[in-house]
């Protein structure tokens, strides 16, 4: 899946999702979303696609075999810009804004389970409708996940408590992962610069 902006001339840039099949590499289908997309995740069974929007919609697309799709849902946020993550049971689903608030909700349910709150006030610059780009992601295990915004530092909640660790400091990180055994954490930042931390 892929997604990017359209904006004919003297209408508002809108979100567009393209699916191809990458073992034909045949497109099959074109979603569209009212304002331009953030992110994408694939939830890891495959049978749903998230689509995280600018105005902090998170739409729910299920996706079939031969591209068929239809959209089953859809999450409203305050969030400036939902970044979005899918947890490794298929049931979680996490976004960040651009000014480091982040939710978690139950998908099938489309229940609110985790909110950090409203965010501390940040001017934030839009390019063209977009906001500046923000990172969520879960760990391998599915207890804890990771996130950042601009300006602020790597977070880590663990799921079951509540609690909120920071990891590292603000450095503009733009994108998270760890690795497999879930005992790393790397954030690349937008200087070019990646860090890693070790975590338990």
């Amino acid at each position: 899946a892929a997604a990017g902006r359209y904006a004919p001339m003297g209408i508002a840039p809108s979100g567009e999702i393209w699916l191809w099949d990458t073992q034909t590499l045949q497109r099959h289908a074109l979603m569209s979303h009212a304002a331009p997309i953030c992110s994408l995740a694939f939830r890891p069974d495959g049978a749903m696609l998230l689509a995280g929007d600018s105005e902090g919609h998170i739409g729910l697309w299920s996706v079939g075999k031969r591209g068929s799709w239809s959209k089953t849902g859809e999450l409203a946020s305050s969030l400036k810009g939902a970044y979005v993550a899918c947890s490794p049971d298929n049931q979680g689903v996490a976004a960040v804004g651009a000014d480091g608030r982040l939710i978690v909700w139950h998908i099938d349910r489309q229940q609110l389970t985790f909110d950090t709150g409203p965010a501390r006030h940040l001017a934030i610059v839009r390019d063209q409708g977009m906001p500046p780009p923000a990172a969520v992601v879960y760990s391998p295990d599915g207890r804890s996940l990771a996130y950042t915004a601009p300006g602020q530092p790597v977070r880590r909640l663990f799921l079951l408590s509540g609690q909120i660790d920071d990891v590292g400091n603000g450095r503009d990180f733009t994108c998270l992962a760890f690795s497999p055994d879930g005992l790393t954490l790397a954030a690349g930042a937008r200087d070019g610069s990646v860090w890693l931390w070790p975590v338990m």
